[in-house]
């Protein structure tokens, strides 16, 4: 009689708990196709006013067409005619591309006053998701018993790309087949793919990267990270490549901007293209990024910067090539370093663990469940302690050496000798004329950001390195040259091994190149860096063969883990991020950092002025202070902070390629741009954290006070729907 009273105050008691539950954790980056599954309720509490379908509906225009993949970021569209906003550090390679000693746009600024003066950027594309549909039991169907491995995977792949053009026909659209949940799921994505995006405006990098390496992935934050670009298409519509009388793209749907602003507590939403996250790795998985393959990373990426940015000091017109790159090596080496420390601050590794152990206690209970899924995490474990007797030769020879441009013209052009075929007209053996225009077109590129010098500094650190490899994993190619030598003995066969390769290739010129892929193969095979990847490959090919296996391997058994997780948890979980278009939702929002450390929500013009040093990276242009000192703020200021907001903080659960994402209010209006995380979360590819895991935001109304107050960019701002 007790314990059936105590039964009814427990079930009475958990009834009650349902009811008193706080709103669902924001963590979370939800693909468009789930939004029907999520707690609409508690997403209406916190101030959303839309619809799923408001978000995303294949059928109808929504949010989601708004949203495009941009370069190596997200952008979206904010006007009828194609102008799409995004980062600075999105569109810096743009404003690289173009600028010059004479004409630096990086230092000055871009402004477009018309649409002629847009200039044309080939590197870049937009893409709109048109559909995602499911098709796992399509796919899964190419999959039969008793399969390896590595025919699954090929079974997976030929039946993937049958789909793909079926989808596509005769469209102009792009399908591709992408797994979820690690291949739990797969879904069909359609994509429009516009290939004329020209340059309208971008800030000078004292406003669009202010506080450089020092502020990046920090809070407070006073970076103006915002840009300007235009989508254009065929007169008659479709997607084309650049042409004078293209017109402008006119998309299904455009935000509007919001110049309201927001509290503390606000609602905010984002939909961006989320690049890579590993909340669903095993302890093993993430013990092996934590003990080598971050570590070794970290050390690659920091000594690449120094030299380069060694060079940048004495040299305007390479500060120049190499600003985007450097840029971006900076910002890749600050992530690892910062995720190395917020695992072992977090105690990651212990918590995954623990739910692994917890997951395996579930199991037990289910004897159907244990016999399949029983022993994927030692299996996983085992594949992990393989990959472990090659993974600093594999990173070495497919990072490290790779950081040397001349390497990689070396390898385009050793990987066009397999190309060479008998002409049809005149019997002779030549490179077919498709092959060869990729092959041109990939060394012109790089010619463009190559500076000798510098990457002979840069092939020579990455063979140091690489001369420091553990025994068995030692490149053959670099221990003909370096043999046991060690010290200044060292250092001096590297050098004269470097000196030589460089004074003998033809290939440090552009114009030496387009010679070269003039020639017969033997000629090509001769050149001294073409044989130098010939070497490397040696050591690189057994490897990748190897590593395809462990591939195979382990993305068979992650399949298996994540079926039983999926039945372990029960409920509606999201996939890891996968460079597809997320959902995720938050509130703006302080935090505390550490011990006595409280941030606040916003910083400000003001907070700008006061971290100025007159030195890089906090130098402010001397128009924005004289708008600063004369208070000519215009409509932009925020009445709570008295002052222009430029940065702000929210809940919102980002990664790598969400750089340029709309941070939206709950009635649809862009808020903000979604530029990076903060430093107390930096474990967030691996492990959410909600009371610190913060996404920093560039507010929409100092972007507006950008080209009002300070370029007077009239014609922009008459495009935009302000509100």
């Amino acid at each position: 009689m007790k314990s059936g009273l105590l039964r009814y105050h427990i079930f009475l008691f958990l009834c009650f708990s349902l009811l008193v539950l706080p709103l669902q954790s924001e963590e979370g980056e939800w693909m468009p196709t789930q939004l029907n599954k999520l707690s609409w309720t508690q997403l209406q509490q916190l101030g959303l006013l839309l619809t799923p379908d408001e978000i995303y509906n294949p059928n109808a225009p929504s949010i989601e067409d708004a949203i495009v993949l941009l370069g190596g970021g997200t952008g979206s569209f904010i006007s009828n005619d194609g102008l799409m906003v995004t980062n600075h550090h999105v569109a810096v390679g743009a404003v690289q591309s173009v600028s010059s000693v004479t004409q630096d746009y990086l230092k000055d600024g871009f402004y477009a006053e018309t649409r002629e003066k847009e200039i044309s950027i080939p590197s870049y594309n937009a893409s709109i998701v048109v559909d995602m549909t499911e098709v796992t039991n399509d796919v899964l169907a190419a999959v039969t018993e008793g399969m390896t491995p590595d025919e699954r995977t090929k079974a997976i792949r030929a039946k993937s790309t049958e789909l793909e053009k079926a989808a596509k026909g005769t469209t102009d659209y792009t399908c591709r087949v992408v797994d979820f949940f690690y291949g739990v799921k797969y879904f069909l994505i359609k994509t429009e793919v516009l290939k004329d995006v020209r340059l309208v405006c971008a800030p000078p990098v004292s406003i669009g990267t202010f506080g450089g390496d020092d502020d990046n992935w920090m809070w407070p934050r006073h970076t103006g990270d915002f840009a300007f670009m235009r989508a254009y298409v065929s007169p008659d519509g479709k997607p084309a490549a650049y042409s004078k009388d293209n017109v402008p793209y006119h998309p299904r749907k455009f935000l509007p901007i919001s110049t309201q602003g927001f509290q503390e507590g606000s609602f905010a939403m984002l939909l961006g293209f989320s690049g890579r996250t590993f909340r669903y790795r095993t302890s093993t998985e993430i013990q092996m990024q934590v003990e080598e393959t971050l570590p070794f990373l970290v050390d690659l990426t920091k000594m690449q910067i120094d030299i380069i940015n060694e060079a940048r000091k004495k040299d305007h017109a390479v500060s120049i090539k190499y600003h985007s790159r450097v840029q971006s090596i900076s910002n890749g080496w600050k992530n690892r370093a910062g995720s190395l420390l917020g695992i072992k601050s977090a105690d990651v590794l212990n918590i995954r663990k623990t739910e692994e152990k917890q997951f395996t206690q579930f199991l037990m209970t289910q004897p159907e469940l244990q016999k399949k899924y029983g022993n994927v995490i030692n299996d996983i474990e085992a594949a992990y302690k393989d990959l472990r007797q090659f993974n600093k030769k594999l990173q070495m020879l497919t990072v490290g050496m790779n950081v040397s441009d001349m390497v990689r013209i070396g390898n385009e052009f050793r990987q066009v000798l397999k190309a060479f075929a008998k002409d049809s007209v005149s019997g002779d053996m030549k490179i077919p004329e498709a092959r060869l225009a990729e092959l041109q077109k990939s060394f012109t590129n790089i010619h463009k950001n190559f500076d000798v010098n510098v990457d002979k500094v840069l092939l020579s650190a990455m063979m140091k390195v690489a001369a420091g490899l553990p025994e068995g994993q030692k490149i053959n190619a670099i221990q003909r040259v370096t043999g046991s030598k060690t010290g200044e003995a060292l250092d001096r066969a590297i050098k004269e091994f470097v000196d030589e390769l460089y004074d003998d290739t033809k290939l440090t010129t552009l114009a030496g190149c387009e010679k070269l892929s003039g020639k017969d193969a033997d000629d090509i095979e001769d050149d001294p860096f073409v044989q130098f990847s010939i070497a490397l490959d040696k050591d690189l090919s057994p490897l990748t063969d190897s590593s395809a296996a462990f591939n195979a391997r382990t993305g068979l058994l992650r399949t298996k883990f994540m079926e039983g997780w999926m039945k372990y948890k029960n409920t509606e979980i999201y996939p890891d991020a996968n460079r597809t278009l997320r959902f995720t939702y938050g509130q703006v929002k302080s935090y505390d950092a550490r011990d006595a450390v409280h941030y606040g929500y916003a910083t400000t013009l003001t907070g700008m002025m006061q971290k100025e040093t007159g030195a890089d990276p906090f130098i402010v242009p001397e128009k924005l202070k004289s708008l600063w000192k004369n208070k000519d703020f215009g409509q932009y200021v925020d009445p709570k902070l008295n002052d222009v907001p430029i940065a702000f903080v929210a809940t919102l659960d980002i990664t790598g390629g969400n750089s340029g994402s709309p941070m939206i209010n709950g009635k649809g209006d862009l808020i903000g741009l979604a530029f990076d995380g903060n430093w107390e979360g930096m474990a967030n590819d691996y492990f959410y954290q909600p009371e610190v895991n913060r996404t920093i935001g560039c507010d929409a109304r100092f972007v507006l006070f950008y080209l009002d107050k300070y370029l007077g960019a009239q014609n922009l701002l008459k495009e935009m729907i302000l509100k």
